[in-house]
């Protein structure tokens, strides 16, 4: 676990393992430390696991308005990080970051999967906020 400096702000991240990068988006149960299944994953990619803004030892929250601006944060945490495209795996609330992101930065995102993703914002529909 190591705390990084991300647009001014400290983001705890967990980074691991070997193999194809592995962007793991956690729920907002917040697990952001290392679980089993982390250790399994990190068997097979190289695994980045960082605390959305708020969570854990992460910071920044007071600039998130809009998924739109975790989205953005996850775009800036991937330049950091050098990735130009990953996998991403999100769990319920991270599996709607997960979404967006894919969405709207379809090009970053080489694979996806989703558990229990929370939402996707939908055009006319203002069923969810952030």
């Amino acid at each position: 676990m190591e705390t990084i400096q991300l647009n001014g702000y400290p983001v705890q991240l967990q980074r691991g393992g070997q193999g194809p990068a592995l962007l793991y988006l956690h729920s907002a149960a917040g697990e952001v430390e290392t679980f089993p299944f982390h250790e399994l994953l990190m068997k097979h990619f190289t695994l980045y696991a960082a605390a959305h803004p708020g969570f854990g030892a992460s910071e920044g929250l007071d600039h998130i308005d809009s998924m739109e601006d975790v989205v953005i944060h996850y775009c800036d945490l991937l330049d950091y990080l050098g990735l130009d495209r990953v996998n991403v795996v999100g769990l319920s609330l991270g599996g709607w970051i997960a979404a967006e992101l894919a969405t709207r930065n379809p090009e970053r995102v080489s694979g996806l999967i989703l558990s229990d993703a929370a939402g996707l914002y939908l055009p006319g529909f203002d069923g969810f906020e952030f």
